[in-house]
């Protein structure tokens, strides 16, 4: 009877974990992200950086970003000034609108 017991209590918790998982996981694919700072989960916008030649510095708001294009990266909602420059090239620079779970 206990060991029974035990293994109804097991594939509960194994349950319980998968679910917990999948809904984390559709969290996160949704733009979800939890802010350690505030303690709170937040919804944020993927912004996608890409050029052709590939490789050029990405600026966002005037501070430069460690990664060249083509990359991916997750803002809060709101305005910024990005510009793409590479050396032989014309600078490029746009004020992009980023929409939380959305893609920009």
């Amino acid at each position: 009877m206990l060991r029974r017991l035990s293994t109804i209590i097991g594939y509960f918790l194994f349950a319980l974990v998968v679910i917990g998982g999948t809904l984390v996981l559709v969290a996160f694919s949704q733009g979800y992200s939890y802010d350690m700072s505030h303690h709170r989960f937040i919804r944020r916008g993927l912004v996608l950086f890409s050029s052709t030649p590939s490789g050029a510095q990405i600026t966002k708001d005037g501070l430069a970003v460690k990664h060249n294009t083509s990359y991916r990266a997750s803002y809060d909602p709101g305005k910024y000034v990005i510009t793409l420059t590479k050396d032989g090239f014309r600078s490029w620079s746009k004020t992009l609108q980023v929409i939380a779970g959305q893609v920009t």
